[in-house]
This record gives C-alpha cells, sequence and structure tokens, in this order.
C-alpha cells in the first residue's frame, strides 16, 4: 500500500469517497487543489484504487473528460486510509496550531511590556513604545483596535480579551498627549469598560500594570455613576462641571453621572446606581454618610474623600479610603485628574 501523507491528498480521497464518480475537474474543485495533484493521486499514486468509467463530454472542442470511480473491492481499504491520513493531518495541524498560539502569546507579552513602560508624559519614548506594541498586536494577528485581522484564524478568548486591553491602553496613552478632549474622554470611557471587562480574563500580574498605566495617564473623566452627602453636591459640581445629577432611591443623598459617560453607561453598569461615594473632608463627610444610607449601600473601601489640612490623615487611612488632600489651588486639573483617577481606581481595585 502507498504511505500516505499530506493534506493535499487527504483533501482529494476524502473528495474521491463522496462521489460516486468523478472528473479530475471534479475533485480539484471539491478538495480545492490544482489539476496537477489531483491526476498524481489519480494515475500514480493510487492508481490501483481507481477505475476509468466513462468519458465525459464537456461542450468544448477536444478529447471528452475522463470519469473515474474507486474499485469497489478496493473501497473499504480505501477508507482505511483516509482514516490513517485524517490522523496524522489532525497531528500536523496541532502543531502547526500550537506554534501559532506560541508566536501569539509572545507578541502579544512583548506588547504588554512596551505599554506598561510607557509614561505619557515622556513623549519622546512615548511614541516609540506605543508603535512597538501595535507591531507586536499586528504579528499576534490583531489590528490596533485589539480585533482579528482579517482572514485570521479566530483567536482563543484570553487572547483576545489581552489584545483588546493592550489596544485600549495604549489609546488613552496617546490620546493623553494630543489636544483633542473627546479623543481623549472617548479612548477613557472604552478603556474603562475593557479594564473592567477583563478583570476575570487576564492574570494579575498582566492586568495590573497595564491598569495603572491607564491610571496614570487618566484625565478629569468620572468614569462611574457616584452618589455623596447632599451637602457635598455644590462643591462636587463646580469641581467637575459635567456631573449631572440622576435620580436615585437613596435619601439625604445626590447620586450623580459624568455626561461624557452618560450615553454609555449600559456598557459599564447594568443598571443606574453609584458604584462608589466621595466625600468633601473627612470627618464631617463621614458623619454626614451615616445619615444618608450611602454608608449602608456601598462598601466601605468605595470611598473617595477630598479632604483639606483640618482632616485626620491617620484616621482616614485606617478606614481604608482613598483621601486626596486638596492644595490652595483646589479647581486646578491636576486635582480634578488626580480625584477621577481614585474614583476610577476604587471601581477596578
Amino acid at each position: 500500500m502507498p504511505s500516505p501523507s499530506g493534506l493535499t491528498t487527504l483533501k482529494v480521497l476524502n473528495s474521491a469517497v463522496s462521489m460516486p464518480s468523478f472528473t479530475v475537474e471534479d475533485l480539484a474543485k471539491d478538495a480545492n487543489v490544482s489539476r496537477k495533484t489531483v491526476d498524481d493521486v489519480l494515475r500514480r499514486r493510487y492508481k490501483s484504487f481507481f477505475r476509468a468509467v466513462d468519458s465525459e463530454r464537456l461542450g468544448a472542442p477536444g478529447r471528452p473528460a475522463r470519469r473515474w470511480a474507486i474499485q469497489p473491492e478496493r473501497l473499504p481499504e480505501l477508507n482505511a486510509m483516509v482514516a490513517s491520513i485524517n490522523l496524522g493531518a489532525e497531528q500536523e495541524l496541532e502543531e502547526a496550531t500550537a506554534e501559532d498560539e506560541a508566536v501569539a502569546e509572545a507578541s502579544l507579552t512583548l506588547a504588554m511590556n512596551a505599554v506598561a513602560k510607557a509614561d505619557h508624559r515622556d513623549i519622546e519614548s512615548l511614541g516609540t513604545l506605543i508603535a512597538a506594541a501595535k507591531s507586536n498586536l499586528f504579528n499576534a494577528g490583531f489590528g490596533t483596535d485589539g480585533e482579528p485581522l482579517p482572514g485570521m484564524k479566530k483567536p482563543n478568548r484570553r487572547q483576545q480579551t489581552k489584545a483588546q486591553l493592550i489596544a485600549a491602553v495604549s489609546n488613552v496613552l496617546e490620546a493623553r498627549i494630543t489636544d483633542n478632549p473627546k479623543l481623549r474622554d472617548d479612548a477613557q470611557v472604552h478603556a474603562f469598560r475593557i479594564l473592567e471587562e477583563s478583570k476575570s480574563e487576564v492574570t494579575a500580574d498582566a492586568w495590573l500594570p497595564l491598569t495603572n498605566a491607564a491610571l496614570h495617564a487618566w484625565g478629569t473623566l468620572i468614569a462611574i455613576p457616584i452618589a455623596m452627602p447632599l451637602p457635598d453636591w455644590p462643591f462636587f459640581n463646580r469641581l467637575f462641571p459635567m456631573l449631572r445629577r440622576v435620580r436615585c432611591d437613596l435619601v439625604n443623598a445626590v447620586c450623580a453621572v459624568d455626561d461624557r459617560i452618560w450615553p454609555h453607561l449600559d456598557e459599564i453598569v447594568p443598571a443606574v446606581h453609584p458604584i462608589a461615594a466621595v466625600l468633601h473632608g473627612y470627618r464631617s463627610g463621614m458623619e454626614e454618610i451615616a445619615g444618608c444610607e450611602v454608608e449602608h449601600r456601598l462598601a466601605a473601601a468605595r470611598k473617595v474623600v477630598v479632604g483639606g489640612s483640618q482632616d485626620d490623615l491617620l484616621e482616614a487611612f485606617q478606614e481604608g479610603v482613598e483621601l486626596f488632600v486638596l492644595s490652595n489651588d483646589e479647581y486646578s486639573d491636576d486635582a480634578k485628574s488626580e480625584i477621577a483617577r481614585k474614583v476610577a481606581q476604587v471601581a477596578l481595585y
């Protein structure tokens, strides 16, 4: 018996056993191989398995196309041969798939390392690192948006999530140094959703460096719905004019959502409810929050306190809240970015 090997041979023989009779052209089309490959299988390598049955005129000048069929007594033997080729082909495909996945995994790791090192304040090196990340995304089979390139095999879920995470954080870093506020806002809205979704899909040693890179470049976007004691609303509304009040069932409290996340809210949370509490002043804020039900509805760690020099920082630290102490210029962009960053941190961590 000939020694069967190769995917093209498997394709031709599989097509042959599925047809009562066939021409060379029939098998070439069905198996998606060349006529030369089919001719080699029929007339040389596996000649004894086939017989000529008749000829077929195709409406064109010249000799009619010869039709072939499998020798009836050789059909069981051919079926066994096809099965053996199939096992070899499966092993060949598995090895090729494993190699492709190893290349993709290595490329994604290189892309993640590049993004983790990037600093939006170091414009000179930022461009080089982001370009390296995008190049490695491409090598792994993904576009700059983290989606698979056209024509590529569908990636596994973990690699797909990694690619989306790398792309989202890269966009935050790039957008942070542009003069386009909308581009920055859109990048942060998208990145927050990807960061939240990827927590359960990506290992902590991969997720944390990328999340930190994104948060270090964060702007003034309040990425989640928040709650605060009613007396604190004027202060935070003055600090973040894009906050809008929304209806909620908390007593003596205000629920608010950043206008920039409002159109995307269903992508971030399943319903409009506060995810974190913000307070103005630690001591007075904790007293106010105790009477407005926010304390009972939100976990203790999910608080951001905007404090002042009169606050007991040690007490705040022991309570485990995220504390930001205002400087004299309490409405600076840096101060607002730091508060927004801490709000994102308590939601993600």
